[in-house]
């Protein structure tokens, strides 16, 4: 749909009115350019020249020198203008009366497609079409919000998003300058300038740590864990996991590229990486 409420001070638009009235808000400017007619005010003179001329409707500004078409917004009359012009394809009868269509148009003619993907047959001409088709490869998302569930492949994602939280870090460690919204992480936090002193610790032996997740992976180190095909032990719940699939004979995770199949989702993310090959984008 289009965007008819249009903000004058930025290039803002809107499809609701009152989303345009809050959107203003954020500007709290004053319009000092006020209308004698109506109740218009605007903080720029040329808005209010513009809008004058709506009270003087019977005197068209903007005149074409085809045809008798008169306006008194320019920008009508530039996209009136285009109706006069035939855009013509080289290649073919192909004619348009905008720029931008015959530009798309032209990509058709091309045979060889200037973008190609190294993981599958998928190939384009428009660079934009061809960063969006290889960020659909790229399977792990590392950067992660602290906020909600959301993840991203780059970090530079991940700082766009938090631009959408907006919020104060109101938990502020004393010894350095880390901040976080959660007391929790704060706490978590805490723990690394105070190394000393271990609180989580293990019942069975002298091992401590302040970190809980490591404490839960010594303490399967204390427990055997048997596999139930064969005779296979181990002190980690994780290995069995690992362990079991060998007997699997079909395999759950299969590469689009070559033959590589495995069990593993860690091990098949690391073989997909490898079809990975540095892409200049020009």
């Amino acid at each position: 749909a289009s965007k008819d409420f249009k903000c004058e001070i930025c290039n803002y638009a809107a499809r609701r009115k009152d989303a345009l009235k809050k959107h203003l808000l954020r500007h709290n400017v004053q319009k000092d350019y006020k209308c004698d007619i109506c109740n218009y005010a605007t903080v720029h003179k040329y808005y209010l020249k513009r809008h004058l001329l709506k009270h003087n409707a019977s005197e068209k500004h903007f005149k074409c020198y085809t045809c008798n078409y008169a306006t008194n917004h320019k920008p009508d009359l530039n996209q009136h203008l285009a109706t006069h012009t035939d855009f013509q394809c080289y290649s073919c009868d192909y004619t348009t009366k905008l720029k931008k269509s015959l530009r798309q148009h032209v990509f058709t003619h091309k045979v060889s497609m200037q973008f190609k993907c190294d993981c599958c047959d998928y190939a384009t001409n428009f660079i934009s079409k061809f960063k969006q088709h290889v960020s659909s490869h790229k399977a792990s998302k590392d950067f992660k919000c602290e906020i909600c569930n959301y993840a991203a492949r780059r970090k530079d994602a991940l700082k766009k998003h938090l631009l959408r939280h907006n919020v104060q870090k109101d938990y502020k460690c004393d010894i350095c300058n880390y901040a976080t919204v959660h007391k929790y992480y704060l706490k978590r936090h805490l723990l690394k300038h105070n190394a000393s002193e271990k609180h989580f610790k293990c019942y069975t032996c002298n091992y401590a740590t302040n970190h809980k997740p490591d404490l839960n992976q010594h303490l399967a180190t204390h427990t055997d864990f048997q596999c139930y095909s064969c005779d296979y032990t181990t002190k980690l719940k994780k290995s069995l996991r690992q362990h079991v699939f060998t007997h699997k004979v079909s395999m759950q995770f299969k590469c689009d590229c070559c033959d590589y199949a495995t069990n593993f989702i860690s091990k098949f993310k690391q073989h997909v990486s490898s079809h990975k090959a540095s892409k200049d984008f020009k």
